[in-house]
């Protein structure tokens, strides 16, 4: 079974720009970032879903040891 990795709460602050849940709420919303959340009104965000969002690519789909760059360089509006 794969283990599902989720942002911690600094990352997602970093993410966001935002400590407080519901702006972050409102950032996640802007950014079109699904997200879960708790019964305590936090955000929980898969990593995986962030990565791929961003235009990035996950661990899993990267050969060992490359780095991609190239994405920042597209538009992403």
């Amino acid at each position: 079974m794969k283990l599902l990795s989720v942002l911690s709460r600094e990352e997602l602050k970093a993410l966001t720009g935002k400590s407080r849940r519901t702006k972050q709420h409102e950032e996640l919303k802007a950014m079109r970032i699904p997200f879960r959340t708790t019964t305590d009104g936090w955000p929980v965000v898969s990593r995986e879903v962030v990565i791929e969002c961003l235009g990035g690519e996950t661990p899993s789909e990267l050969e060992e040891g490359t780095v991609r760059l190239d994405w920042l360089h597209q538009s992403h509006t």
